[in-house]
């Protein structure tokens, strides 16, 4: 009896909870230009995991990744839809005892880009010209009458800048997409580096594989390695844990997108 009386005091002392919001913004691309709306805001996914003595990790071991991916199914984006202002809002950890469950709650923004991928312009007001004075008609004998000027050609108008095209889709069915908010290469065996530049927010590598083949994905100052799947669509944001780590997750088939 003494014994369970102890184990119930030493649960209640060491139980607590700690708790932090507004941890990280993770991305605002996509923002600067006034070419897209909101459609929804505040769109958000929480997770959790548990860890015995608090470094033990239980399932899910990946949270971060299994959190993105459910946020884009959340999300269900539609042609020219996208996720913007990807933040971190809130980050809770509760100790009972030996055992540590960690909370984690991210939200993002889903914005829609218009058609055009530059400002429509406008055209340039022209106005009409002025007539040049005429020096005055000195009279003349009635068989030679003065003939008038021609009036000065019209100026034809400036053509517009056309938008720049959308990135080209890949026909094929072991075509593999990579989408970040921010420009990134990759690097796979036998095969030239590819660059993805963003373009409406997002930036877009394609490339056809025949089997699973194991790549490095660079971001800036950061990388990582990530196995690639023929056929799949992959979503690599900047990891929350590793400043200097990649997060790439697999979120579906390419062959869809």
């Amino acid at each position: 009896m003494y014994r369970c009386f102890v184990f119930i005091a030493f649960a209640l002392i060491s139980a607590g909870c700690s708790m932090r919001r507004g941890v990280a913004s993770l991305d605002t691309a996509g923002t600067d230009q006034p070419n897209f709306r909101y459609i929804q805001t505040d769109v958000n996914v929480t997770g959790s995991r548990g860890a015995l003595l608090c470094f033990i990790g239980l399932p899910p071991h990946d949270l971060y990744r299994q959190i993105i991916k459910d946020l884009h199914q959340k999300a269900r984006l539609r042609p020219n839809q996208t996720l913007a202002n990807l933040r971190e809002d809130s980050r809770v950890t509760s100790y009972l005892g030996l055992f540590c469950v960690e909370t984690v709650t991210i939200a993002a923004d889903i914005i829609e880009y218009n058609d055009g991928s530059a400002p429509v312009l406008k055209p340039r007001a022209h106005t009409k010209p002025k007539p040049s004075p005429q020096p005055p008609v000195t009279a003349k004998p009635p068989t030679q009458p003065s003939v008038a000027p021609p009036p000065p050609a019209a100026i034809a108008p400036r053509p517009l800048p056309r938008p720049a095209p959308s990135t080209v889709e890949i026909d094929s069915p072991n075509r593999v997409l990579i989408e970040s908010p921010s420009e990134t290469s990759l690097k796979c065996p036998s095969t030239a580096t590819k660059i993805g530049k963003p373009h409406k927010g997002t930036a877009t590598i394609q490339l056809v594989l025949d089997r699973p083949t194991t790549c490095e994905i660079r971001q800036l100052f950061r990388q990582t390695t990530v196995r690639l799947e023929p056929g799949k669509h992959y979503i690599c944001l900047p990891d929350i844990a590793e400043k200097a780590n990649i997060d790439c997750s697999m979120v579906g088939s390419a062959a869809t997108k």
